[in-house]
């Protein structure tokens, strides 16, 4: 039975020790590389942040201030439109989503004017969804879909980086970012199936489904955006088929 086998072992040569060396970057590639981290850091933290540490006003606040560390000084102006002054305003839609929950919605204005003329066209209007938690209202979503919902500002986060991003590379052009913050919460105050949303532009929304929220916030962005007739509008956000 032993004769059926055999073994062979070749030669082989001592083995040789690899050395791993790094290629050295160029200083415009080292900027480059500085630049996509720190917009990616400031969007996957306050993506993964809780909605106990980020409400509504304080997802407005950490935006304005994170495109404020990284753009030059002067260039950046913002208003954070809150609570009561978001019915005087008209942003009835942003108002409405948020009016549930006991933290206050809000509305991030913010202009970056690298040109230093205040009359300067508007380039482009950024508008980010910011539900800072989306239980679905009375809609309500089961608790398997509910556990990832403190992410449902992730278009907030992602378009603020972004902005971020584009500033840290000398983006010279006049940007607008605008984000609305809300919390999706069931409650006495809470949002109804069969409310009607009256928007600042005259159009009238039927609500038939509080998880369809998305579109009701940022609805008032855009209306927002288009105020400035930019030659640009992106808007980023998380939608789902509610």
């Amino acid at each position: 039975l032993e004769s059926i086998w055999a073994f062979h072992q070749g030669y082989r040569n001592p083995k040789k020790h690899g050395l791993l060396e790094w290629t050295a970057l160029s200083e415009e590639d080292q900027t480059e590389l500085q630049a996509r981290i720190k917009a990616t850091d400031f969007t996957r933290d306050i993506i993964n942040k809780t909605a106990e540490e980020v409400a509504p006003r304080q997802l407005a606040t950490m935006a304005a201030e994170f495109i404020k560390s990284v753009a030059p000084e002067g260039t950046v102006t913002a208003r954070i439109v809150k609570d009561k002054d978001l019915l005087a305003e008209g942003w009835e839609g942003i108002y409405a989503v948020g009016r549930g929950s006991d933290r206050t919605s809000a509305m991030l204005q913010l202009d970056y004017n690298p040109t230093g003329d205040e009359n300067a066209p508007v380039f482009a209007c950024l508008v980010g969804k910011g539900i800072t938690f989306d239980s679905g209202g009375y809609s309500l979503k089961p608790s398997n879909f509910m556990s990832a919902m403190k992410a449902d500002m992730g278009g907030s986060g992602t378009i603020t980086g972004g902005l971020g991003l584009a500033i840290l590379r000398g983006l010279n052009k006049r940007v607008k970012l605008i984000l609305c913050c809300a919390e999706n919460m069931v409650s006495g105050r809470a949002l109804k199936l069969g409310d009607i949303i009256t928007y600042k532009n005259g159009k009238t929304v039927e609500i038939m489904n509080t998880d369809a929220e998305g579109r009701l916030v940022l609805a008032d962005g855009l209306i927002y955006a288009s105020e400035h007739n930019p030659e640009l509008i992106i808007d980023c956000a998380t939608l789902t088929g509610a």
